[in-house]
């Protein structure tokens, strides 16, 4: 009978793509808001997390040419998540919704290329009801003595950047004197 322990050592390629849960993901913030939002994305890799195939890096490219670069940036939260933040106020009557795509990167280690999946990330932008503005800064009428009663004494402009014209009634101005 002949025995010999021989040992075998077993080396695992990077085999796992880090997947997203789903190839498109939806995001609503309100207009005019910059930094952090409450949206995480979340990723999985089923290497190891102590292994560098098992490091996730998240980031972002244009789909609709500008969103991506001028707009938005997504930053690692811990080794599974990110957060999409704005970088400059948005505003809901310039554009409604944008679209990016996110990669989700994993590490590679030599030779042995990353892997990396992407998903779309559609962002819709919350419309605020944004405070209206009088043309001029300052406003002063004079009213003749004895003016006739509903006669015109003076004219007010004011203005206001929601659509007059949208559904929730942003925008449609009315104006009161409190006296």
């Amino acid at each position: 009978e002949i025995q010999d322990d021989t040992t075998v050592t077993i080396h695992i390629l990077n085999s796992n793509d880090p997947p997203f849960s789903d190839s498109e993901m939806y995001l609503r913030i309100d207009e005019n808001t910059i930094g952090f939002t409450d949206f995480l994305v979340k990723a999985r890799d089923e290497d190891s997390q102590s292994l560098a195939w098992g490091q996730l890096s998240f980031s972002l490219s244009a789909l609709d040419g500008v969103s991506a670069e001028t707009n938005f940036a997504v930053d690692d939260f811990n080794a599974t998540h990110a957060k999409i933040r704005t970088i400059k106020e948005l505003d809901y009557e310039t554009d409604r919704v944008f679209q990016t795509l996110l990669t989700v990167t994993d590490g590679g280690i030599g030779s042995e290329a990353s892997d990396d999946t992407t998903s779309i990330v559609i962002i819709y932008l919350n419309d605020l009801n944004e405070r209206p503005f009088f043309v001029t800064t300052m406003l002063r009428f004079f009213s003749p003595e004895n003016v006739e009663l509903g006669a015109a004494v003076g004219q007010a402009f004011a203005d206001d950047f929601d659509d007059a014209n949208h559904v929730d009634g942003f925008g449609a101005l009315t104006f009161s004197i409190i006296a």
